[in-house]
């Protein structure tokens, strides 16, 4: 009889023990799986936020790159008017072409808010995808090191802006006083500053070496645009598996 008890005793503790366990593993189970949810919910967020600051960079980007393809159009069509491979046209368009080309400059400056958050909070590890976060740090380290000769491209405009600073009151008048189209109201003091402006080899020359730099800048551009569209593209691919 002592033995048929102490046997069930122990039966029960163990069955008993076996729940507890049970129980516990449970526990654990679904702990691991909220804190999983709450890890992804996380990374969700930081997700669009970097979606959403990668799309408003590329929306400046395309901006900046547009005034700079027309600052470059606008250049070399003013060095081949000195090369004599276009006639001279009115004054309008001259003083169009060297104040919104030649010594115009634009540089892009992109948001990076986000990215900065995420690195300085030391929440980067919430960032399953290894790959999007090298390309991140390839993006924001080509972004901080800038293009090479920035500042000598802006120095190329300064002595531009010298050469022809005798000048430069005749050529920054008001365009397009017609009304619609370029149209001149004949000005000799426009005439002779059109002159002087041409009579400048040094110009010219330097216009050819600052065109050249900038087509040089505006393929940095290119490629940052082309690493904005990798990432967006990466990040959406990030959001789909979570939504999934």
């Amino acid at each position: 009889m002592g033995s048929n008890k102490i046997g069930k005793f122990v039966s029960y503790a163990i069955g008993e023990i076996i729940l507890v366990v049970i129980g516990i593993l449970i526990a654990i189970n679904i702990n691991n799986w909220n804190e999983e949810r709450k890890i992804g919910k996380q990374e969700h967020k930081i997700l669009l936020s970097l979606k959403s600051e990668f799309l408003e960079s590329k929306e400046l980007l395309l901006a900046t790159m547009k005034a700079q393809n027309k600052v470059l159009q606008r250049s070399d069509v003013l060095i081949e008017i000195c090369d004599g491979k276009i006639a001279l046209p009115v004054n309008d368009s001259i003083k169009n072409l060297v104040l919104y080309g030649a010594l115009a400059w634009h540089r892009e400056e992109l948001i990076t808010g986000a990215y900065n958050v995420l690195i300085n909070s030391g929440n980067s590890e919430l960032i399953h995808n290894d790959e999007l976060m090298e390309m991140l740090a390839e993006f924001y380290s080509v972004l901080q090191a800038g293009f090479e000769d920035h500042e000598t491209s802006m120095n190329l405009k300064n002595e531009l802006l010298n050469i022809i600073s005798p000048v430069m009151l005749s050529l920054s008048e008001p365009l397009t006083r017609g009304g619609t189209g370029y149209y001149t109201v004949p000005n000799s003091t426009e005439d002779d500053a059109i002159k002087y402006l041409f009579e400048q080899d040094a110009f010219f020359g330097l216009l050819n070496y600052k065109t050249y730099i900038e087509r040089l800048r505006y393929g940095y551009q290119e490629d940052l645009l082309l690493r904005i569209n990798n990432i967006i593209s990466t990040i959406n691919e990030e959001l789909e598996k979570s939504d999934s």
